[in-house]
């Protein structure tokens, strides 16, 4: 008998997850709908200097990893305070913040 509840009750948690999903989804879809220029994420808060520094680094001709040490041995700040990769150099050249500066499209 507490088996048979035990899985009535996983298979409503099961149900009310995809359903949360599902508003999540349809939510947000809504609010793209009104709002096609709406940012869904965290907004960046990496420093316009640490963008810059990314910029110069790259601009002559630093590699990822090479660009990565740098900006760990210069105690550059990262938008989440954790450690700087060639992934995390690559998402910031990617990132709308990075390619919205004039600079990157002189």
């Amino acid at each position: 008998m507490g088996a048979g509840m035990f899985n009535m009750a996983l298979n409503f948690a099961e149900m009310e997850r995809r359903r949360i999903g599902e508003r999540t989804r349809e939510t947000m879809a809504r609010i793209k709908t009104v709002n096609p220029d709406k940012h869904m994420g965290r907004p960046s808060t990496l420093p316009a200097s640490t963008l810059e520094r990314i910029r110069t680094l790259r601009a002559g001709g630093a590699s990822l990893a090479a660009t990565a040490r740098t900006l760990t041995a210069e105690n550059a700040p990262t938008a989440t305070g954790g450690g700087w990769y060639p992934s995390t150099i690559r998402r910031v050249e990617s990132s709308a913040a990075y390619r919205a500066t004039p600079e990157w499209r002189a």
